[in-house]
């Protein structure tokens, strides 16, 4: 997110943008050879000899190179990292009205603790390239109105200038004038034009404005919209947006058949009982068996008062199927208080009661609870691919319950990875590695969805121990756009899979990854079920809710990527793309 204050960040946010402007838009038409070549360079990111000819353009005067030149100083391109250097071609770039100068000028004077600071001239430089219809630019300059930044605070003219980013689909800019309507601040109080921007920001992959959109969806005004509420609030919750978890808890209390679907993709925050005053929840994954008994916790949320709960400490005998409770715990807006039961009394529950379920869960979790410390002494082999930076993908279920992750890359060299992110419900993880040096290129997300029919093929590591470590190609097609059950997020697939095949990269005949093989249909459970020998059907997870967890994980250093070239043969594009695939051992 853009903010006035983080002028660094601001600067590298819109920097990256301006690079490919700059390497095909000319400030006039009789532009040189030499300023073309000078352009053409800093684009290939071949610093050195850019900084040659784009000094001497910048000395003669040309706007554009002198925009270059600040940018080359600013970053360390070519140069050594030279701020005075950087300030003062931005200054002779900005003053010949070149608007991305005037937008870095800007954005050097609002940078904290440096010695240029100043909030005025940062307002006025933004306004220059405000007005040159700048997006970046508009959205800061309303920044600086709403927060009373280097100018008296203005709520009418932050939401004029938020107007004008969000018109060129600024997705900042779009959520904040959602807020300004929400709010009534600049603007008269609207819940239908504030929901008009905030899904057009929603659209543009705006987390917060998606998480939003689903708390006003929730709103009197909008007449307690719940479908739409856990629409957007469940696309937060999948790109990693947690306080969307609290308000979709609340929705999945409030019909049967919903409590049914949430407990299935929410085990931490388990409902065991729901009813127009109160429900009850409790974390399935954290029961702890102890020598008496397994310990659990449940929650009583309030439905009128949301701060308001009360927290009771259990002690369950699955053997006995009984309960007793050890203490209780009151939480609101005036603080906590506990209280501690002096005599201990194991009861049976009645049927489909509350704590009935809450017995059954718990000693389903206590048995998984031990099953998972049988993983952690075991190990686990899967497939990995570098995706960008010191980041490799697999899939959680390798990774699950296991502490020690070496990855062996293709020509054998052992790598330690750290788990960075993990996504339970899609059964996706992502590794980070200290060293990315070692690092093969990394694989490129496809940018449109795969269609049925489509070749695919994956690399993988299927049976390490006993099929050997060199990579092994299958290839099919794309027979489903869903799943079992019609699970959108997944394709149905007929590669062959294979135990240690999870987590590999689903890529098509563009070299680009379109999934993650993730599961193959059981053929036994399937016969039993239907009577049917179904044979090859495999699953793998759709590549976008892969880009969705990697928006949460912090960009760090750019990798270069497999290209492959057009109409390029099978052979041809695993040779490219089978170095950047390497073995996963989780221990």
């Amino acid at each position: 997110m853009k903010l006035w204050c983080c002028g660094l960040v601001m600067l590298v946010a819109f920097l990256c943008p301006l690079f490919d402007v700059l390497a095909f838009e000319k400030s006039s038409s009789d532009r040189t050879n030499d300023v073309t070549e000078c352009q053409k360079l800093f684009a290939e990111k071949k610093y050195q000899e850019a900084h040659v000819i784009c000094r001497a353009l910048a000395d003669s005067g040309d706007a554009d190179s002198q925009l270059i030149l600040g940018v080359m100083y600013n970053f360390g391109q070519g140069v050594e990292t030279n701020y005075s250097e950087a300030l003062s071609w931005y200054r002779k770039s900005a003053l010949q009205g070149n608007a991305w100068a005037q937008l870095n000028l800007s954005g050097i004077y609002s940078i904290e603790k440096w010695q240029y600071k100043n909030s005025k001239e940062a307002i006025k430089w933004a306004r220059m390239a405000a007005e040159q219809g700048l997006a970046p630019a508009q959205y800061n300059l309303a920044e600086g109105y709403a927060k009373g930044n280097g100018v008296k605070q203005d709520y009418f003219e932050a939401t004029k200038w938020y107007r004008k980013a969000a018109e060129q689909n600024d997705s900042d800019a779009q959520f904040k004038l959602g807020v300004m309507y929400l709010k009534g601040e600049g603007v008269t109080k609207d819940y239908a034009q504030a929901v008009i921007w905030l899904q057009k920001a929603a659209e543009n992959n705006h987390v917060e404005a998606q998480y939003t959109l689903g708390r006003v969806y929730l709103q009197p005004e909008m007449q307690f919209n719940f479908i739409e509420a856990r629409k957007w609030l469940t696309m937060a919750l999948k790109a990693g947006y947690e306080k969307a978890e609290e308000p979709l808890l609340f929705i999945a209390t409030l019909a049967p058949e919903d409590i049914s679907d949430w407990n299935i993709d929410h085990p931490e925050k388990y409902i065991i009982h729901s009813s127009k005053e109160n429900f009850s929840y409790f974390d399935s994954t954290k029961v702890k068996n102890t020598s008496r008994g397994v310990l659990a916790w449940i929650t009583v949320q309030e439905r009128i008062n949301l701060k308001q709960k009360y927290v009771m400490t259990a002690l369950v005998r699955c053997d006995e199927f009984s309960f007793a409770i050890l203490s209780g715990s009151t939480y609101s807006e005036d603080g906590a208080s506990s209280v501690e039961i002096d005599k201990i009394n194991f009861e049976t529950p009645k049927p489909d009661s509350g704590f009935s379920r809450l017995i059954e869960k718990t000693c389903s979790s206590s048995v998984a609870s031990a099953e998972r410390e049988k993983i952690a002494n075991s190990v686990s082999f899967g497939t990995g691919w570098h995706v960008s930076g010191s980041y490799v993908v697999t899939n959680n279920h390798v990774i699950d319950g296991h502490s020690k992750i070496t990855l062996i890359m293709s020509d054998g060299t052992e790598v330690p990875a750290v788990v960075a992110i993990k996504d339970g419900v899609n059964d996706l993880a992502i590794l980070k590695v200290s060293d990315n040096s070692k690092m093969h290129l990394a694989l490129s997300l496809a940018h449109l969805p795969a269609r049925i029919g489509e070749r695919v093929f994956t690399i993988g590591y299927p049976h390490p121990t006993t099929m050997g470590a060199k990579p092994k190609l299958t290839d099919g097609t794309i027979s489903a756009l869903s799943g079992l059950k019609d699970d959108p997020r997944v394709y149905q697939i007929s590669v062959p899979l294979q135990a240690g095949n999870s987590g590999g990269p689903l890529i098509n005949m563009n070299g680009e990854v379109v999934g993650i093989v993730t599961a193959k249909l059981s053929a036994g459970k399937m016969y039993t079920a239907t009577g049917d020998l179904t044979e090859n059907v495999n699953y793998a997870v759709k590549s976008h809710y892969l880009s969705a967890l990697l928006s949460s994980v912090p960009t760090g250093i750019s990798s270069s990527t497999v290209s492959t070239k057009e109409s390029a043969s099978l052979a041809d594009i695993a040779d490219e793309v089978k170095d950047s695939v390497m073995i996963v051992i989780a221990e």
